[in-house]
């Protein structure tokens, strides 16, 4: 520990015990004064220093003699689209397929990697470029026997009706779905050529397979939707406290489920007593949230519950950011915390631009935060929540 600078050894005490070291924190560390202890330790020993510093930061305060925080609701305005007859969508799933027209006519029904391979001993049956199902001979000769015993009774319409009743979706007709299923068994068997006795046999895997091309469609009709309503028609767009998402005390209003965050840190100033799980880098964000004066309340908000947390619009799914604020100022602020290996992914580009879009719209009385540990400036989770505000 050598190469540790005083001050920051100061903010430790370091315990040899029965050959064992015991480090506890007296004073937060930030992550730079972080770094530098574990550049200290030998290689082997660097994982292990970083694991208790993490969690040694999550368990101290910097102030534990804060006073009680007097706890509020607040709400979080929506973003919404505006139709010409003044109408408003909050922009779910249906609205963004509406605006795409969806029809699985539309949409491609072939199916390029659907194969049947013999392999020495086995039969492979290739679902997609990523799924397949492995038969012994034995099971494929089992099922070929029994279809063909069947086959006489069989027709191309028999198999076309058992699919449809296999793939049915609420959101595409029958007729719809007969004809796509028709077109795909064209397919297979004029330019893949197969016979109707090998999609007979491969029917369970048939059907697979059709689930996966509907559902890869339906992301493309999303992604179609979301381009028409959000990204060509922004004048239309609005983010209005009028149509906001309110986070009321109580926990009626806070459908919080196990785990829950059980860190020894105490926040102040979490709107609910209990707190949605948290991996130790997002409790590092919630501390800084927490610990920040500007910040009056603030919810670790739930994912996949629509009805009781905040969340905006993407083109393959809805965003619902780690955490959001209420500001002494009667500002609001969204805070989506990314780990390292997802800072460039494109599910964080997505949601960066419709969160900057947001707090846009909001006309500043929205801030909008992609927090990572350490940004391309080399700032660091505080000075980055620090910054936002400004």
């Amino acid at each position: 520990m050598d190469a540790v600078d005083f001050i920051t050894l100061n903010k430790m005490t370091i315990v040899e015990l029965d050959g064992s070291v015991n480090i506890q924190l007296n004073e937060y560390i930030d992550d730079a004064e972080l770094d530098d202890i574990v550049r200290a330790v030998p290689l082997e020993q660097k994982a292990e220093m970083k694991q208790i510093l993490n969690r040694e930061r999550i368990a101290r305060t910097i102030n534990r003699n804060t006073a009680p925080v007097q706890k509020t609701g607040f709400s979080i305005p929506r973003l919404v689209f505006v139709d010409e007859n003044e109408r408003i969508d909050f922009m779910d799933e249906d609205a963004l397929m509406e605006a795409a027209e969806w029809c699985v006519l539309d949409y491609s029904h072939e199916l390029p990697h659907f194969r049947i391979n013999k392999s020495g001993d086995t039969f492979e049956i290739d679902i997609s470029e990523q799924n397949k199902v492995i038969w012994s001979s034995d099971e494929y000769r089992e099922r070929e026997d029994e279809l063909l015993f069947k086959l006489p009774d069989l027709d191309k319409l028999d198999l076309i009706n058992w699919l449809d009743k296999e793939i049915r979706r609420q959101d595409i007709s029958q007729w719809e779905n007969i004809q796509f299923i028709n077109n795909t068994l064209i397919y297979l068997m004029e330019n893949k050529g197969f016979s109707l006795e090998q999609l007979f046999l491969a029917k369970f895997q048939l059907a697979l397979a059709l689930k996966e091309l509907i559902k890869a469609n339906i992301l493309k009709a999303k992604e179609k939707g979301y381009q028409s309503l959000i990204v060509e028609q922004e004048e239309r767009l609005a983010v209005d406290f009028k149509y906001s998402f309110p986070f009321v005390p109580g926990l009626d209003a806070y459908p919080v489920s196990a785990p829950y965050y059980k860190g020894s840190y105490q926040f102040k100033k979490h709107l609910y007593e209990l707190i949605g799980n948290m991996n130790d880098e997002e409790v590092l964000c919630a501390q800084e949230l927490d610990r920040h004066p500007l910040v009056k309340t603030w919810v670790r908000n739930l994912e996949r519950k629509p009805q009781s947390s905040f969340w905006l619009p993407t083109s393959t799914d809805r965003f619902y950011p780690d955490f959001v604020a209420e500001l002494n100022d009667g500002r609001v602020m969204v805070v989506e915390y990314k780990g390292e290996m997802l800072e460039d992914n494109r599910d964080t580009k997505d949601k960066t631009f419709i969160g900057n879009l947001w707090a846009k719209l909001s006309k500043r009385k929205g801030l909008f935060l992609m927090a990572v540990k350490k940004d391309s400036l080399g700032m660091d989770l505080k000075g980055q929540v620090e910054r936002c505000f400004c």
